[in-house]
């Protein structure tokens, strides 16, 4: 049977799901859960590994929402029985008091009602619900029904603020604005000043504009490689390649080339057919 027939006999819907299936898994694709998509497992990699100039690890969370991710961390600190500074950023009002209920009696977190971008100023943020994970800066506030201003401020301007010489692992969530607030960390990033950044890539980068092409050229004379956290570690992009350019959701990481080796993470290629391979 001819695959023409194979479509026509079972129909353009179920062909559909069934050929997206097969690509996502190929991929590698996951649900994004962070438990099984690689990203408690590169917390975990980052404690372990710790810090030779250090005693206690620095982890920023932008975008803290329920606090999940800080909980993660936390977890693994312990396990490891590492020392760690956690802040958590969240500029949206509820989610931010429910961190302070969540966290409030650990000395070792602190909470920080502001969002992160590539400026210092003031911002608007769309509230979907108290606490809902799609809250989130917008460009436009005429698209949004319940739009408030909130405090901006860039990574490196709070590194400096704090006289925060490094950060061993910043994780980011942003609903689209993950590239702007990479940006913000541009003049850290330059310095080698940041191990890991993890960020969250999906299809609300097209309402910015942004696309992983563009991250590669950003990257691109910086002392860092991009990197797919994925379920069996990190993969290594030695260069863009189209097929990056899905806008499927998925966690990906700037990663220094000095730590790359010393948590795991593995260089792969791209095949003649555009594939992706990993030793």
């Amino acid at each position: 049977m001819s695959l023409a027939a194979f479509v026509n006999l079972i129909g353009k819907r179920r062909a559909w799901r069934l050929g997206r299936g097969l690509y996502m898994l190929a991929r590698g694709e996951v649900a994004n859960a962070i438990e099984t998509n690689g990203e408690a497992a590169l917390v975990g990699a980052i404690i372990a590994a710790g810090n030779a100039s250090a005693t206690t690890l620095h982890l920023w969370d932008v975008g803290g929402n329920l606090g999940e991710w800080s909980q993660t961390a936390l977890d693994a600190a312990r396990k490891h029985d590492r020392q760690i500074q956690l802040d958590i950023f969240e500029p949206a009002p509820s989610a931010k008091a429910g961190l302070d209920h969540r966290f409030g009696d650990q000395q070792n977190v602190r909470v920080h009602g502001i969002a992160l971008s590539d400026h210092v100023g003031t911002g608007k943020m769309s509230i979907v619900g108290p606490s809902a994970g799609t809250n989130a800066l917008v460009s436009d506030d005429s698209v949004a029904d319940n739009v408030i201003e909130v405090v901006v401020s860039t990574g490196a301007a709070m590194m400096d603020e704090a006289a925060l010489p490094h950060l061993d692992l910043v994780k980011v969530d942003a609903e689209g604005f993950d590239f702007s607030i990479l940006k913000g960390f541009r003049a850290k990033l330059e310095a080698g000043r940041i191990s890991v950044i993890q960020f969250e890539y999906n299809h609300r980068w097209l309402a910015q504009r942004e696309s992983m092409r563009g991250l590669f050229d950003f990257v691109e004379g910086l002392p860092y490689c991009v990197a797919r956290v994925a379920p069996g570690g990190l993969e290594i992009y030695p260069h863009w390649n189209p097929e990056l350019d899905r806008y499927f959701e998925t966690n990906y990481a700037l990663v220094h080339n000095d730590v790359a080796n010393r948590i795991g993470a593995r260089t792969g290629r791209w095949d003649e057919s555009n594939v992706f391979l990993t030793d």
